[in-house]
């Protein structure tokens, strides 16, 4: 009787370890094909970002969107005037005639027109300072954003309301500006940026943080890049 208990005992036992083993070995068997899902599932999504990431970067560029002041246009000469309290605005606009525009702007911007590439500016400067300044030197950007339109940089409606002005992707247009903010505004925004390091006081930092160009005709080529 005891001999018949024990060997009932020991098969009772082996049975369960069986149990728990296949349970163990399906549990394992489960894991194993949810880690494979996964696996699987970050590499689509993986292949899906990088698709996205090269139709974006394949997408024709056709905006250059550039800040104003030491950008563009150096401006330095009426800096202390607009600092006055109160501001004298025709003391400012009689200085418009000194301002200069950077060397290879002009080419920059015919070389735009031939490539059917528009040419606009976004700057924290009045309206009418960039109005009378781009009458004085028949500079015709296809749209204007000035400080009256926009928030304080860097804020992501200012370029955001270029975009929709100019019914265009974020991924349609390259910002170009001088500073770390316009920089920033860039980011926040989607937009890629060329850091304008010809007249900056953050030419290192610009350079640490993503792609620059030391004169504006570099420009050309940058832009180049986008319409093979």
């Amino acid at each position: 009787m005891n001999e018949s208990q024990n060997s009932l005992n020991s098969q009772n036992t082996q049975n369960s370890q069986n149990t728990q083993n296949s349970q163990n070995q399906n549990s394992q068997n489960t894991q194993n094909t949810q880690n494979q899902n996964s696996q699987n599932q970050n590499s689509l999504n993986s292949q899906n970002q990088n698709s996205q990431n090269q139709n974006s970067q394949n997408r024709k560029i056709k905006c250059l969107i550039t800040d104003f002041d030491e950008t563009f246009f150096k401006t330095a000469i009426a800096a202390p005037l607009k600092q006055s309290k109160p501001i004298d605005w025709d003391k400012i606009y009689s200085l418009i005639p000194q301002f200069e525009m950077y060397p290879g702007w002009q080419e920059v911007m015919n070389w735009l027109k031939e490539n059917n590439i528009m040419f606009a500016v976004v700057s924290q400067s009045t309206r009418g300072i960039l109005s009378r300044t781009f009458k004085h030197f028949g500079v015709e950007p296809a749209y204007v954003g000035c400080f009256s339109l926009f928030h304080r940089k860097p804020h992501v409606k200012n370029l955001q309301k270029a975009l929709d002005a100019l019914g265009l992707e974020k991924d349609e247009v390259i910002s170009v500006g001088n500073s770390i903010n316009d920089y920033t505004q860039a980011q926040m925004t989607g937009v890629r940026f060329v850091g304008a390091c010809w007249d900056s006081l953050h030419t290192e930092k610009l350079k640490e943080l993503g792609q620059t160009a030391d004169t504006p005709i570099q420009l050309i080529d940058i832009l180049k890049e986008t319409i093979k």
